[in-house]
Protein backbone atom coordinates (compact mmCIF):
# COMPACT_ATOMS: atom_id res chain seq x y z
CA UNK A 1 0.00 0.00 0.00
CA UNK A 2 1.09 3.49 -0.94
CA UNK A 3 0.62 6.86 1.03
CA UNK A 4 0.65 9.95 -0.27
CA UNK A 5 3.45 12.06 0.84
CA UNK A 6 0.96 14.57 2.35
CA UNK A 7 -0.72 12.07 4.25
CA UNK A 8 2.51 10.72 5.80
CA UNK A 9 3.17 14.48 6.66
CA UNK A 10 -0.07 15.09 8.36
CA UNK A 11 0.94 12.35 10.90
CA UNK A 12 4.03 13.68 11.69
CA UNK A 13 2.65 17.17 12.30
CA UNK A 14 -0.09 15.92 14.19
CA UNK A 15 2.44 13.65 16.39
CA UNK A 16 4.53 17.19 16.97
CA UNK A 17 1.85 18.95 17.72
CA UNK A 18 0.67 16.30 20.29
CA UNK A 19 4.04 15.66 21.71
CA UNK A 20 4.68 19.52 21.96
CA UNK A 21 1.64 20.04 23.78
CA UNK A 22 3.50 18.82 26.78
CA UNK A 23 6.37 21.01 26.45
CA UNK A 24 4.12 24.21 25.34
CA UNK A 25 1.02 23.89 27.03
CA UNK A 26 0.10 25.21 30.62
CA UNK A 27 0.14 22.33 32.80
CA UNK A 28 -3.66 22.79 33.94
CA UNK A 29 -5.08 22.43 30.48
CA UNK A 30 -2.76 20.00 30.25
CA UNK A 31 -3.78 18.34 33.48
CA UNK A 32 -7.63 18.38 31.99
CA UNK A 33 -6.79 16.78 28.52
CA UNK A 34 -4.59 14.19 30.22
CA UNK A 35 -7.74 13.47 32.91
CA UNK A 36 -10.60 13.45 29.94
CA UNK A 37 -8.17 11.13 27.67
CA UNK A 38 -7.34 8.84 30.72
CA UNK A 39 -10.74 8.50 31.18
CA UNK A 40 -11.91 7.88 27.99
CA UNK A 41 -9.10 4.95 27.90
CA UNK A 42 -10.31 3.44 31.02
CA UNK A 43 -13.49 2.83 29.60
CA UNK A 44 -12.30 1.69 26.16
CA UNK A 45 -9.99 -1.09 28.17
CA UNK A 46 -12.53 -1.27 30.59
CA UNK A 47 -15.25 -2.49 27.72
CA UNK A 48 -12.75 -4.36 25.84
CA UNK A 49 -12.23 -6.65 29.09
CA UNK A 50 -15.77 -7.04 29.26
CA UNK A 51 -15.96 -8.01 26.04
CA UNK A 52 -13.35 -10.89 26.05
CA UNK A 53 -14.35 -11.80 29.46
CA UNK A 54 -18.20 -12.50 27.96
CA UNK A 55 -16.36 -14.48 24.84
CA UNK A 56 -14.77 -16.96 27.06
CA UNK A 57 -18.07 -16.92 29.10
CA UNK A 58 -20.05 -17.98 26.32
CA UNK A 59 -17.45 -20.35 24.90
CA UNK A 60 -17.17 -22.43 28.24
CA UNK A 61 -21.12 -22.19 28.44
CA UNK A 62 -21.23 -23.79 25.50
CA UNK A 63 -18.33 -26.13 26.06
CA UNK A 64 -20.39 -29.25 25.70
CA UNK A 65 -22.05 -28.65 22.70
CA UNK A 66 -18.27 -28.00 21.35
CA UNK A 67 -17.36 -31.23 22.41
CA UNK A 68 -20.51 -32.77 20.99
CA UNK A 69 -19.13 -31.54 17.63
CA UNK A 70 -15.69 -32.96 18.71
CA UNK A 71 -17.28 -36.29 18.68
CA UNK A 72 -19.31 -35.96 15.67
CA UNK A 73 -16.56 -35.25 13.83
CA UNK A 74 -14.64 -37.85 15.78
CA UNK A 75 -17.19 -40.54 14.49
CA UNK A 76 -17.54 -38.98 10.77
CA UNK A 77 -13.51 -39.50 10.87
CA UNK A 78 -13.97 -43.65 12.43
CA UNK A 79 -16.53 -43.99 9.39
CA UNK A 80 -14.18 -43.17 6.94
CA UNK A 81 -11.22 -44.59 8.24
CA UNK A 82 -13.31 -47.99 8.73
CA UNK A 83 -15.15 -47.38 4.79
CA UNK A 84 -13.75 -50.08 2.91
CA UNK A 85 -15.14 -52.74 6.27
CA UNK A 86 -18.25 -51.34 5.87
CA UNK A 87 -18.54 -51.22 2.52
CA UNK A 88 -18.04 -55.21 2.27
CA UNK A 89 -20.43 -55.56 5.24
CA UNK A 90 -23.57 -53.62 4.40
CA UNK A 91 -25.49 -53.01 1.26
CA UNK A 92 -24.91 -50.35 -1.08
CA UNK A 93 -28.13 -48.68 0.06
CA UNK A 94 -26.95 -48.14 3.56
CA UNK A 95 -23.52 -47.67 2.84
CA UNK A 96 -24.63 -44.89 1.25
CA UNK A 97 -26.77 -43.13 3.88
CA UNK A 98 -24.29 -44.02 6.11
CA UNK A 99 -21.48 -41.92 4.34
CA UNK A 100 -24.00 -39.06 3.77
CA UNK A 101 -24.94 -39.30 7.11
CA UNK A 102 -21.80 -38.80 8.50
CA UNK A 103 -20.23 -36.61 6.30
CA UNK A 104 -23.43 -34.37 7.10
CA UNK A 105 -22.89 -34.60 10.80
CA UNK A 106 -18.77 -33.36 10.25
CA UNK A 107 -19.55 -30.44 8.02
CA UNK A 108 -22.27 -29.17 10.32
CA UNK A 109 -19.97 -29.64 13.42
CA UNK A 110 -16.90 -28.28 11.48
CA UNK A 111 -19.27 -25.27 10.59
CA UNK A 112 -20.43 -24.44 14.43
CA UNK A 113 -16.75 -25.20 15.51
CA UNK A 114 -15.26 -23.11 12.98
CA UNK A 115 -17.84 -20.48 13.95
CA UNK A 116 -17.49 -20.24 17.66
CA UNK A 117 -13.25 -19.98 17.10
CA UNK A 118 -13.36 -16.75 14.89
CA UNK A 119 -15.87 -14.87 17.33
CA UNK A 120 -13.58 -16.02 20.03
CA UNK A 121 -10.29 -14.42 17.58
CA UNK A 122 -11.94 -11.83 16.46
CA UNK A 123 -12.63 -10.75 20.41
CA UNK A 124 -9.11 -11.63 21.16
CA UNK A 125 -7.20 -10.10 17.41
CA UNK A 126 -8.07 -6.43 16.95
CA UNK A 127 -10.73 -5.77 18.61
CA UNK A 128 -9.75 -7.25 21.55
CA UNK A 129 -6.03 -6.86 22.73
CA UNK A 130 -4.80 -4.21 20.42
CA UNK A 131 -7.34 -2.48 21.29
CA UNK A 132 -6.51 -2.84 25.11
CA UNK A 133 -2.98 -3.08 24.55
CA UNK A 134 -2.86 0.77 22.75
CA UNK A 135 -4.98 2.31 26.14
CA UNK A 136 -2.85 0.49 28.73
CA UNK A 137 0.28 2.03 26.69
CA UNK A 138 -1.77 5.17 26.92
CA UNK A 139 -2.86 4.99 30.42
CA UNK A 140 0.51 4.12 31.59
CA UNK A 141 2.75 6.50 30.05
CA UNK A 142 4.78 9.01 32.06
CA UNK A 143 4.20 11.81 29.99
CA UNK A 144 0.41 11.36 29.60
CA UNK A 145 -2.09 10.17 27.31
CA UNK A 146 -1.84 13.50 25.16
CA UNK A 147 1.64 13.12 24.71
CA UNK A 148 1.38 9.20 24.08
CA UNK A 149 -0.94 9.96 21.44
CA UNK A 150 1.73 11.96 19.76
CA UNK A 151 4.08 9.46 19.53
CA UNK A 152 1.61 6.66 18.33
CA UNK A 153 0.47 9.16 15.43
CA UNK A 154 4.76 9.52 14.82
CA UNK A 155 4.88 5.62 14.77
CA UNK A 156 2.26 5.31 12.11
CA UNK A 157 3.96 7.64 10.15
CA UNK A 158 7.08 6.02 10.22
CA UNK A 159 5.10 3.00 9.09
CA UNK A 160 3.92 4.52 6.40
CA UNK A 161 7.07 6.16 5.30
CA UNK A 162 8.53 2.50 5.67
CA UNK A 163 5.60 0.94 3.65
CA UNK A 164 6.30 3.45 0.64
CA UNK A 165 9.91 3.31 0.73
CA UNK A 166 9.53 -0.91 0.57
CA UNK A 167 7.06 -1.09 -2.27
CA UNK A 168 9.21 0.51 -4.34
Amino acid sequence: MVFSEITVLSCQIVASLLMGCDYFMPSAWRAKINHSLSEYFSRLRDNVDRDISQKFKETLAQLQIVLFCLCLIAIAAAIYHFRVFLFESLPPILYLCVTIISLLCAVIALHYIIGHTVKLLVALGLGGLFFRSVSVFLLKTEKGPLAGTGFLMLLVSFIMRYANITHN
